[in-house]
């Protein structure tokens, strides 16, 4: 079984609508609907929320097994687990944990390879200090080597060149104290790749938040040709992003690994997406034998849709009449009997939208 019907049958078993489920996890409707469908797939973190909201694992949820009965079983195992231990009074003491001398082992290697990083950063200060000479030098290499230790700063340090070395090492510094932020904290949660409409507005807004909150570390954003990182100039873009689109969003790092950019472009449509939205623009007009009163109703929509969609019109054709302009179809109208039937046909454009709207006498 398929990750979306999985996901439609326990839903279903918890007797929630989409809408309803959707407010659980805090996503739109659509979001719910378009993983039912199989259309979109959820990131590992609506998952993980899904998995627990369940009470089920992930492989469970998405591996194709029917899932509606491992919960139900799930739900007497523990209920049976909880008699026995009202019933029983027998004392135990836990296994330690297998992994116990993999995590000392780990931890131990980890100290000692700090602590080899650090003899070899003393090492190099001293030889700076040596060829110096000077006790002001002295005591600034020590500053910078206790904060290379306690930020845990990665410097490439030359030998030949201590200025370079000072001043690199004191803009690290400088951008971590001053933000007090760790470049993976800073980058957590920003999406990369393709990416829903819906999530990069989500974006945008923790990008102005950063921006206005951290002096010395900025986000660039760029879209349509044009980069910038004013919190102000970067709200107008957020406003013109579709909710219900996906773009292509890439990032870009800094040296010190911080996110410097995020660039926006539109994605190209999946052919699944293309045909749902060539369906979605079809579905409400039906050709066959129509009364005039419902073509009525049908050329209303037309010009409406003419309006809001310039590159996808939808032309008229009455007898020698062929319009897709709003007086001209409006005028086929007036023509068409109430209740006399006529026969409707379409033609279709390459993507497959409706691009003409033929009406015969029958």
């Amino acid at each position: 079984m398929s990750f979306s019907e999985n996901l439609m049958r326990l839903r279903k078993a918890k007797g929630l609508s989409q809408e309803e489920f959707a407010n659980e996890i805090n996503v739109s409707r659509q979001t719910v609907s378009k993983w039912e469908l199989g259309t979109s797939t959820p990131e590992m973190d609506k998952l993980m929320q899904m998995a627990n909201f369940f009470n089920i694992s992930v492989d469970d949820l998405v591996n194709g097994e029917d899932v509606t009965s491992k919960v139900s079983n799930k739900t007497e195992n523990n209920n049976q687990n909880q008699s026995v231990d009202n019933n029983t009074n027998i004392n135990y003491e836990p296994k330690k944990s297998s992994s116990t001398l993999a995590k000392i082992f780990v931890v131990l290697l980890i100290g000692a390879i700090i602590t080899i990083i650090t003899i070899l950063i003393i090492l190099l200060i001293r030889d700076f200090n040596e060829k110096n000479d000077t006790k002001s030098t002295n005591n600034k290499a020590s500053n910078i080597s206790s904060n290379i230790i306690e930020n845990k700063i990665e410097n490439n340090v030359s030998n030949n060149t201590q200025n370079n070395v000072e001043n690199k090492i004191e803009n690290r510094i400088e951008n971590k104290v001053e933000n007090n932020i760790t470049p993976s904290e800073f980058n957590s949660g920003y999406h990369n790749g393709r990416t829903e409409g819906e999530d990069v507005e989500k974006d945008l807004s923790k990008v102005i938040t950063s921006n206005k909150t951290n002096k010395s570390i900025k986000i660039n954003v760029e879209y349509n040709g044009k980069v910038t990182n004013n919190p102000e100039e970067i709200a107008e873009i957020k406003k013109s992003i579709d909710l219900d689109s996906y773009y292509e969003i890439t990032l870009d790092y800094d040296n010190d690994g911080y996110i410097l950019k995020y660039k926006i472009e539109v994605a190209e449509k999946t052919q699944t997406e293309k045909s749902q939205d060539a369906h979605d623009f079809n579905f409400y007009f039906n050709r066959g034998s129509r009364y005039g009163f419902h073509i009525g109703y049908d050329l209303e929509r037309i010009i409406t849709s003419n309006m809001e969609h310039p590159d996808k019109q939808i032309y008229v054709k009455y007898n020698d009449t062929e319009t897709n302009e709003k007086e001209g179809i409006k005028s086929i109208k007036s023509k068409l009997g109430t209740h006399v039937q006529y026969n409707i046909e379409f033609e279709y454009d390459a993507d497959g939208y409706i691009n003409k709207y033929i009406i015969e006498n029958e």
